[in-house]
């Protein structure tokens, strides 16, 4: 028993310290993540962008808790479980005990029953022994009779017979004398053998009263056994919810990544847009430009016609022809500058446009960013909570092999005690027996000494 009580008590001390470590480190980690995620939450909450994200987010953490309640339930659960089994486990030590000690009140039992049993052997040797003597008497005083008869037909002296008779009539006397005291002895030896009997037979109530308590006692750590095995089952369909749950938040956690790529290809789309816009708005601001100076060099085209105009003004009449001429060409030129300035506000307005595309764009993309490094850090988090729940689940695993060990181990007790009291309830059959035959034998031995009795009477 010490042997085996020495590896069950140090595993039980390191099972209960390994659940505390683990609950320790888990409550700080969930600590930490709860506080995560209301930051996290904030952010969300005051980004329109992801908002879509806020619900989907929510539940992730509401069925994170509805995990975390779960693993400390069942490790609290554990700790009662290997409270009971240690308890259980003293109690079948007790019982062990007490079936020792009972075995050895049946051997020392069986022992007194087997002298008492000599002693009636031996009484009854005896009495057979005087049976015998009596009928010897019998027999000689049938024998004398007879004597006595055929010399009182033969006529024989009277005195000589007389002589004989007062004789055997002595004889007869010194022989009841002596049966007489042995009758006197063999009554008190079964006096004695009787109040051994009794003594035997309140010994053997006590044997029955002990049997009946160590019967409950054992129904008592069956139906206990019983309600470990159910629980334990109880425990295992746990263990399975808690696995199908990590396996579902795998799944999201694959699918959150899968999402992330999503965002990852359309960034980058929306970077190669970027840079397309970017050469597109680089080759309209240098058409802008050349634009620009060519209108510039239009315009002071321009102002030095109107300047030779104003020289020449004074030549009108002369030049009346070429001042149509010049006029013409002025009109030209003004269509032309009134051409270019339509076309450079429309350049214009197209590169505010570009402009203003553009910088949607980089809002666009720094929203884009954001979210990505926000889906990336609740990734991160989740990997990290699913290998939180990962280690909790091996430990939960551990812990069951332990309690399957320890249930294994009881049982093995249990069904050692249901032996033990079977070869208990055999040998009290036995024992019932034996004294039921013994009180038969007694009983025929007072009827034997009641006949003699009535035979020394007669």
């Amino acid at each position: 028993m010490d042997e085996n009580e020495t590896p069950e008590e140090s595993s039980e001390a390191k099972s209960d310290s390994k659940p505390e470590e683990v609950a320790e480190e888990d409550t700080s980690a969930f600590q930490a993540l709860e506080n995560e995620y209301k930051t996290v939450l904030e952010k969300i909450e005051k980004n329109d962008a992801l908002a879509s994200f806020t619900n989907e987010y929510k539940k992730l953490y509401d069925a994170l808790c509805q995990v975390h309640s779960n693993e400390k339930r069942l490790m609290e659960k554990n700790r009662e479980l290997q409270a009971q089994i240690a308890a259980n486990a003293s109690k079948v030590a007790a019982a062990l005990k007490l079936t020792e000690s009972d075995q050895e009140t049946i051997r020392e039992l069986k022992q007194e029953i087997e002298q008492a049993w000599k002693m009636v052997d031996a009484a009854h040797t005896r009495e057979q022994n005087a049976q015998d003597t009596i009928d010897n008497l019998r027999q000689q005083v049938s024998r004398l009779s007879n004597d006595i008869e055929q010399k009182s037909k033969l006529g024989l002296d009277q005195s000589d017979q007389y002589g004989s008779l007062s004789k055997n009539k002595e004889g007869l006397m010194k022989e009841r004398e002596r049966l007489h005291s042995e009758l006197i002895a063999l009554n008190e030896k079964l006096r004695t053998v009787m109040e051994y009997q009794d003594t035997l037979e309140r010994k053997n109530s006590s044997a029955d009263l002990r049997l009946h308590e160590l019967n409950q006692e054992l129904e008592t750590q069956a139906n206990e056994m019983a309600k470990e095995i159910r629980f334990k089952e109880k425990m295992g369909i746990e263990m399975d919810q808690v696995k199908s749950n990590l396996e579902e938040k795998a799944a999201e956690l694959s699918s959150m990544e899968y999402q992330v790529k999503e965002l990852q290809k359309k960034t980058n789309k929306l970077d190669t847009a970027l840079k397309e816009q970017k050469i597109v708005n680089e080759r309209l601001m240098r058409e802008s430009e050349s634009l620009t100076g060519r209108l510039q060099r239009l315009q002071q085209e321009y102002d030095n016609q109107v300047k030779t105009l104003e020289t020449i003004s004074h030549e009108n009449n002369v030049k009346g022809a070429e001042l149509k001429n010049k006029e013409d060409e002025v009109t030209k030129l003004r269509y032309e500058a009134n051409k270019t300035a339509n076309m450079r506000e429309h350049y214009l307005k197209r590169l505010r446009k570009s402009e203003n595309r553009r910088s949607n764009l980089e809002q666009d993309k720094e929203k884009l960013l954001t979210k990505m490094s926000t889906l990336e850090r609740e990734l991160d988090i989740m990997k990290k909570q699913a290998d939180l729940d990962r280690r909790a689940y091996d430990n939960l695993l551990r812990e069951k092999d332990i309690l399957t060990r320890n249930v294994c181990k009881a049982e093995g007790a249990a069904q050692d005690n249901v032996k033990m009291l079977r070869l208990q309830e055999q040998v009290k059959n036995s024992l019932e027996q034996e004294i039921e035959s013994y009180i038969n034998e007694s009983t025929k031995q007072r009827k034997i000494i009641s006949s003699l009795e009535k035979e020394r009477d007669r």
